[in-house]
């Protein structure tokens, strides 16, 4: 075995099997490495090398395994690659490589992994993939230019535990007869322009994926899909994480969705979904993340969620939740005990028709990081809401605290003193215009801005050291302005206009 740290490639050794360079190399690889006929692993990635993948390095006939992984290769795969009939791994991500992958490719038997990560890879997968490749185990594909239909022969590569074809263009159906790989374990498609062609309004491919019981991530984000979701679905027993954001998925979430007992991640935001949240939901035990924002769906919050103990990131904003909450028609209630879930840490909901204080169970939440309330009123101009929220004084007591977003609620009253106890806090918005919004979004930020509060800015927020922004515009402040702002040093921007603040500041060096 040959270790190397620091020179140039110079192609000088004899037979060995194992070379690994383990820190920076310059230059090229050598057209002597072809000299190496014994040689089995090779492995250059993660150096300072550059150029292109020498043909003579195919002379290697012994190679079994081959990492030329972030080296800053350019030009194309020889199609001479099929000259190592011994080859079992091949790791070639993270280069600028170009052109089609050559055929000989997907005929070497020996293959069990193939990582082309994140190159510029283009053209289509040859409709006999699956045909040449019986040990394939994993195959990386993920960040290229790839296009065309994903080959049905696929499924004759009965050894795959791992296919990864996210952000390329592949298009057309996904094929049925993925449910035939039993040994698959994570399938991700996400960001190409794959569709469901069925004669059904259902995702058929869904269903025969529900026979690949290994199968414990699944996703399809970033695809249109057009189709609904099938009762099916609930057949996922292994299932862990499902993303299926931005499909244009439709119709309801099935209430068999609840029989997916190991899930941990749901992520179904961004779509056209409609109906109630079903209640079955609860029956998640292990569920840790609930993304359902950006649909259309509607009726209150089921109480039932209040049992998925492991919970962390719940988020139902852009929706058309409805229900009553103290009789007022048109809002719709929070369950309190939702708060007492040990585990919550984000929690982002619409605003619309809220009424009434925050709970002060909120306070108990010792790991909550992120609290988001929107409304949809300035979506849908037609509506005419009036929210009365009161923030809790316990909220204060969420020292984890980093996010805190109340948008558009016409907040009336002062801001309490003990936001100061918020030592985390990198982020305040009180209705921020959204145009304003993405010229700070790169920024950690507070804003405070159109709403009706009044009072003197307390001293404390000094005490929030991790500010960049203070945006406090269009309220009613009065009273001096704290000199304990000058303490804020990574303050990069502070906006007071409309309010009622006197204008004598005095600057000092």
């Amino acid at each position: 075995m040959i270790e190397e740290t620091y020179g140039t490639v110079n192609g000088t050794y004899g037979a060995v099997g194992t070379c690994e360079v383990t820190s920076i190399w310059a230059g090229e690889i050598p057209e002597e490495i072809g000299s190496l006929v014994a040689l089995q692993n090779l492995n250059l990635g993660n150096n300072g090398l550059k150029g292109t993948i020498p043909i003579n390095l195919f002379n290697c006939s012994s190679l079994q395994s081959l990492s030329l992984d972030d080296i800053g290769l350019t030009g194309t795969m020889p199609s001479e690659i099929g000259e190592l009939r011994n080859l079992g791994y091949l790791n070639l991500q993270f280069n600028s490589l170009t052109g089609t992958i050559p055929s000989t490719l997907f005929n070497m038997t020996t293959l069990r992994v193939i990582h082309l990560w994140s190159n510029q890879f283009s053209g289509q997968l040859p409709s006999e993939f699956g045909h040449g490749l019986p040990n394939l185990e994993e195959i990386y594909l993920w960040s290229n230019q790839l296009t065309g239909q994903l080959p049905s022969s696929i499924s004759n590569c009965s050894k795959l535990t791992v296919i990864d074809l996210g952000i390329n263009s592949f298009s057309g159906p996904i094929p049925d007869n993925l449910g035939n790989l039993m040994n698959l374990e994570c399938l991700h498609i996400n960001d190409n322009l794959f569709t469901d062609e069925s004669s059904v309004p259902e995702l058929s491919f869904l269903s025969s994926l529900t026979s690949c019981k290994a199968l414990i991530r699944l996703v399809l984000a970033g695809n249109p899909l057009n189709g609904t979701l099938p009762i099916s679905i609930g057949n996922f027993s292994a299932l862990h994480y499902f993303s299926a954001q931005s499909c244009n998925i439709k119709g309801n979430i099935p209430r068999e969705v609840g029989q997916l007992s190991n899930l941990i991640t749901l992520e179904l935001q961004n779509n056209e979904l409609i109906g109630s949240v079903p209640a079955t939901l609860g029956r998640l035990q292990k569920l840790q993340v609930l993304h359902l924002q950006g649909n259309k769906l509607n009726g209150s919050l089921p109480n039932d969620i209040c049992q998925m103990s492991s919970l962390g990131d719940l988020i139902l904003s852009r929706n058309n939740l409805s229900g009553t909450l103290r009789g007022l028609p048109g809002g719709w209630s929070i369950p309190k005990s939702l708060f007492k879930l040990a585990s919550l840490s984000v929690l982002s909901m619409q605003a619309d028709g809220l009424t009434g204080e925050i709970p002060a169970e909120i306070g108990l939440l010792s790991h909550f990081r992120s609290l988001i309330w929107e409304t949809m009123a300035s979506k849908a101009p037609f509506k005419c809401f009036t929210f009365y929220v009161s923030i809790s004084i316990s909220l204060f007591n969420c020292s984890s605290l980093g996010i805190l977003s109340f948008d558009e609620l016409g907040l009336t009253g002062t801001i309490p003193s003990e936001i100061g106890e918020l030592r985390n806090l990198e982020y305040l918005n009180l209705n921020f215009p959204q145009n304003l919004a993405m010229v700070f979004r790169i920024w950690k930020k507070k804003h405070i801005w159109s709403n009706q509060f009044s009072g003197q800015l307390p001293s404390s927020i000094s005490n929030c050291s991790k500010l960049t922004i203070v945006a406090l515009g269009a309220n009613s402040f009065s009273g001096p302005i704290p000199n304990s702002l000058g303490n804020l040093r990574n303050l990069e921007v502070l906006y007071i206009p409309d309010n009622l603040l006197p204008m004598n500041l005095q600057f000092r060096n």
